[in-house]
């Protein structure tokens, strides 16, 4: 009789013992579940303002490209391309028939479309571009005395159709960092 109530109290021992473990995973895993969660629907600074979410992001790009900014390099890259090549088209990075330099690589990874145009003075113009399926924004490269435009909200025409707008912040004379507004 003594030797099955020893049996029981292992067995009790055991079973409290695997339920301690097994209670502390699970309570780990919860909590890093949880905070998962928080993390990806959690509030954000931009939801706890009143500014739109690509206001706080261009912010922020601002200030990378602004550190990063090597214009006076890119101006002088612009000069040496033949004049053909500033048609306003949107070019993909992986196709492109020319080499970007450092200056232009360095601002951000993972660049996806290039514009070479000529602005309405006809000076040499650079559109660098970001983005995906739900925003694009970029840097745009011109001479010095280029003005930067003001920023451009969403607009309907006449049909009803919803025009593009873009947010600018100027980095530089002659540079400005966009983010499109839908």
């Amino acid at each position: 009789m003594e030797e099955q109530k020893k049996e029981i109290k292992k067995k009790w021992k055991f079973f409290w013992m695997f339920f301690g473990i097994f209670s502390f995973f699970i309570i780990v895993f919860l909590l890093i579940y949880l905070i998962a969660i928080w993390q990806f629907f959690g509030a954000t600074p931009s939801q706890l303002s009143d500014e739109p979410g690509y206001i706080p992001f261009t912010k922020s790009f601002h200030q990378v490209v602004q550190q990063r900014l090597k214009a006076k390099k890119i101006r002088q890259w612009m000069a040496t391309l033949d004049e053909q090549k500033f048609d306003g088209k949107l070019m993909r990075v992986e196709s492109l028939p020319f080499k970007l330099p450092i200056a232009i690589r360095c601002l951000e990874e993972d660049i996806h479309y290039i514009t070479l145009f000529m602005n309405q003075e006809g000076n040499r113009c650079i559109d660098v571009e970001w983005g995906g399926p739900v925003a694009h924004w970029g840097v745009v490269i011109g001479p010095k005395e280029m003005p930067i435009p003001p920023t451009i909200d969403v607009s309907y025409d006449k049909d009803g159709f919803r025009n593009i707008g873009e947010y600018r912040i100027k980095v530089e004379d002659g540079a400005y960092v966009w983010h499109e507004i839908k």
